[in-house]
């Protein structure tokens, strides 16, 4: 049921129909579920929206503080002059962009909220308008918020980075974490790299008092966050990690996005179920206004040589797959299809930098594959690394990259400064013609240098710091925002050596289909990566092997997620068709309730020695699925399995697929006294769908 509420603002409003001399005026909110069993009060959106509006009305109460020529700013007081202010309504959100100014620096504040969904942001915009370097700007603190409430404790993930962000011991990627901050009343994170997800992830789940808050910082680059718990709130302070600098004429400092999402009660699963629905329904990228679907894919490039592939050899693959029956939903070109120089082709596929497709090993520059990819209604993917050099200058070719658009000492790995406007052109280009003519519908973007920031910072002069950064920062969101809109119907493939770029940003413009970099083979990692990653990332994907050729369900099982690629090699006589066969179209019949909402069956944990398992459930339609895997080395034959989301009353008919059981249970039964799976030996897998009878 639809209702319209008018929220004055957090501090009132006696006449709702005039504009405030700031250029506020209240909006008109409807509100709707967001989801059955999952959607917040009417009392919660109206208070978030209150405070929202009360940021709005009172630009000194936003929560952004920083340093200007000398001077600590906590908002904007009214010597920041208001100069123009736009409310749009774009469906789910509601958009205000406000324009301030202060002598020459003009400050742009792109503000959202979601009424629905209990959430609210801000990015902060810095610029020189005079004629003179004016600053400096430092202490900049995106975020500058406190929370207030009993027993705050953070609980938050590791990102693709094998150290634990608290105790830094060993261990797997993704892996969950939690801060007791009565115990630990400071913890604070710097993003080491440059790569946004890794040494960090740029997410939190902070619980106090009687709910919490979800929290993201979207930055692709380094950044900082800081929990201070020592007074009476949690003061949380996030924003870019190194930044004090003067601003030159003409010049824009970005400051990162700030997302907020809230919620009622200290249940984990309901709070991320609802950042789920938040960060599906508002965030994702979307083709003619329709979601990136699940999808199955296949690659050669965990076999062959990629400096030595052909689109004879590619076209080969692909077509075993389409001769063997295997539902293919895409194709996958990896590295190595470019020349070195002018027409000289790479010796390994590293050998980056000049982007021209290599047209003796790839005559019809990717025609030839793209026409079968077409006609069965199957996208295309191909490999890209624009930001990374690893020629010499001398082998730059004339038409392209300039060195001194290149940062790094030359005969090393170095990266393409994306703060360069006139680079971000040519790679705009270059990489045009290249989707345009070879038939490319997916940008698989990788990004594989260790230490960005490093060629940042080296870049910066002593009163500049974090203006490489910056402005390297802006480029790459501009050039990915040029590309959705030359090529509307393609989508983007987010990839830093696997997931270190997953900040809130990238993942508005792309999807992830290869979380990391780490052992493809190793699955029992795989399924504790999926089990952590699932609550955060709804849209991700992997692929099925490296090197290790097993067909068993328990392994094939194992790489179910939205994008699931197979890796295994073609040339392998003993290659098991109909296994594959099996699991891809096992993995169609559920691939849509990845949209659904998601809950662990068991703790997390990694290794071979305990369960592992969860649900997925369409809170619409009352049906799902679960996955239970028993590894390797679990003594324990025998899991009790307690559902969630169902309808206590109702009836739910489970069938096995692999024949050992069908049942009706009741919701309640469910989700009380929980479904007892056993299985006859460890490595095994349990798949059981489930719905609603009646």
């Amino acid at each position: 049921m639809l209702t319209s509420t008018l929220i004055a603002g957090a501090f009132g409003c006696a006449d709702s129909g005039k504009s405030g001399s700031n250029g506020y005026k209240p909006y008109s909110y409807q509100y709707s579920d967001v989801s059955a069993g999952l959607n917040p009060s009417q009392e919660k959106k109206e208070a978030v929206v209150n405070e929202y509006e009360g940021f709005l009305r009172d630009l000194s109460a936003l929560p952004v503080s920083f340093s200007f020529e000398g001077k600590e700013y906590k908002g904007f007081n009214d010597s920041f002059k208001e100069i123009g202010r736009e409310t749009r309504d774009e469906g789910e959100k509601i958009a205000t962009d406000i324009v301030l100014k202060k002598g020459a620096l003009e400050v742009r504040i792109d503000m959202a909220v979601y009424p629905n969904y209990c959430a609210y942001e801000w990015t902060v915009y810095f610029t020189n308008t005079g004629s003179d370097r004016i600053g400096p700007l430092e202490g900049v603190n995106s975020a500058d918020i406190s929370f207030g409430g009993k027993d705050p404790y953070i609980f938050a993930n590791a990102g693709d980075y094998q150290l634990d962000p608290v105790t830094k011991a060993e261990s797997v990627r993704y892996n969950p974490y939690t801060v007791d901050l009565a115990e630990q009343p400071v913890f604070e994170q710097i993003q080491p790299t440059g790569r946004s997800s890794e040494g960090g992830f740029p997410y939190y789940n902070l619980q106090y008092g009687d709910g919490g808050v979800i929290l993201a910082i979207g930055w692709p680059g380094s950044w900082f966050s800081r929990f201070d718990a020592s007074a009476d709130a949690v003061r949380f302070t996030a924003g870019q990690a190194h930044l004090n600098t003067y601003i030159d004429p003409g010049e824009t400092v970005r400051l990162p996005l700030m997302a907020f999402v809230y919620y009622e009660g200290r249940d984990i699963d309901a709070s991320m179920n609802l950042w789920r629905h938040w960060f599906i329904d508002c965030n994702m990228p979307r083709i003619n206004g329709q979601l990136i679907k699940p999808m199955t894919s296949a690659t050669s490039a965990t076999y062959i040589n990629l400096a030595r592939t052909t689109e004879k050899e590619e076209v080969n693959v692909l077509n075993k797959y389409l001769k063997n029956d295997i539902p293919l939903d895409s194709y996958w070109l990896d590295a190595g299809w470019y020349f070195k120089t002018g027409t000289e082709s790479v010796s390994e596929w590293l050998e980056t930098g000049n982007w021209k497709v290599d047209i003796g090993r790839f005559p019809t520059e990717f025609q030839a594959i793209s026409d079968i990819t077409a006609a069965h209604g199957m996208d295309f993917i191909v490999w890209f690394e624009p930001e990374l050099v690893r020629i010499s200058n001398s082998c730059l070719d004339p038409d392209g990259m300039k060195p001194e658009w290149i940062l790094g000492e030359d005969g090393t790995w170095r990266i393409a400064n994306l703060g360069e406007p006139g680079l971000v052109d040519w790679v705009f280009e270059r990489l045009s013609s290249i989707i345009e003519k070879g038939g490319v519908t997916v940008y698989r973007q990788d990004y594989g240098t260790g230490n960005p920031l490093g060629n940042w910072l080296a870049n910066d002069s002593a009163d500049r710091v974090g203006m490489t950064e910056n402005k390297y920062v802006q480029g790459y969101l501009e050039l990915w925002d040029r590309l959705l809109e030359r090529f509307p119907n393609m989508f983007i493939d987010t990839c830093a050596s696997g997931g270190g770029r997953l900040d809130l940003e990238t993942l508005r413009r792309s999807v992830p289909l290869h979380k990391t970099d780490y052992d493809y083979g190793d699955v029992d990692t795989k399924q504790s990566m999926h089990q952590a990653l699932f609550q955060w990332i709804p849209y991700f994907g992997t692929v099925t092997t490296i090197g290790r050729l097993d067909f068993t369900s328990y392994f094939l099982r194992s790489s179910y997620c939205c994008f699931l690629a197979d890796g295994n090699d073609t040339r392998y006589s003993k290659f098991d068709w109909s296994a594959l066969r099996r699991a891809f179209d096992e993995f169609h019949s559920i691939k849509d309730y990845y949209y659904c909402d998601y809950y662990p069956l068991t703790e997390w944990n990694y290794g071979l020695t305990e369960w592992r398992g969860w649900e997925f459930v369409d809170p619409g339609t009352q049906s799902g699925f679960i996955q239970l895997f028993c590894p390797e080395k679990c003594k324990t034959l025998t899991y009790v399995a307690k559902l969630s989301g169902l309808k206590p009353d109702a009836v739910y008919l489970l069938t096995d697929a692999d024949g050992n059981l069908t049942c009706s249970k009741s919701g309640r039964e469910l989700m009380e006294s929980g479904l007892t799976v056993s299985v006859p030996e460890s490595r095994t897998s349990v798949f059981i769908t489930f719905k609603k009878e009646g």
